[in-house]
Formats: C-alpha cells, structure tokens, sequence
C-alpha cells in the first residue's frame, strides 16, 4: 500500500485530457530560447526551424502538441521578458 503524496498516487499529465490553457508566444518576445529548453513535451522551438510563421517570432509553439503545465510562461517570468501569454484551450 502507498503513502499519499508518493509517485505511485500521482497521476501525469495524458495527452487524452485537454489541458484548460495553452502557451502563446507574444511580440515581446526576445528569442532566448530558455523556454525551449524547459518545456516538457518539446512543442517549442527556435522560428529557424519553424516553417513560414505569421508574424514572424523568434520561437514558436506547436499548440495542437501543449499541455498546458504552464512552465514555459514561469520561466519567461522569472527572466522579467513575460512573452508567453496564456489563453483557453479550445473545447472540443
């Protein structure tokens, strides 16, 4: 029997439950490339790899691949850039 609290009781995020929010990247963005790093399921990355985004951004992020954990836009935060903003996750 597990304690409460463990690993073992904790679920993770399914890519079968829609996240509530998604990451958009904003114009005050700098193209450092931290939130690249930091996200959890790698649907950021540099534009030089991003096909043909309007208007043009240093990053990008793959919304349809976002779970919506939110990391990306503390990590923006707490370099003081703030351009990950988060909007509703559309209902299907």
């Amino acid at each position: 029997m597990s304690n409460p609290g463990t690993a073992a009781t904790t679920r993770p995020m399914s890519r079968t439950v829609r996240p509530r929010v998604l990451a958009v990247i904003n114009d005050d963005c700098t193209g450092c490339n931290t939130c690249v790093d930091y996200c959890l399921v790698d649907c950021i990355e540099p534009a030089s790899s991003a096909a043909n985004r309007v208007p043009p951004s240093p990053v990008t992020i793959r919304e349809d691949e976002c779970i919506g954990c939110v990391v990306c836009a503390k990590v923006c935060e707490e370099l003081g850039v703030n351009a990950i903003r988060l909007v509703p996750a559309p209902v299907s």
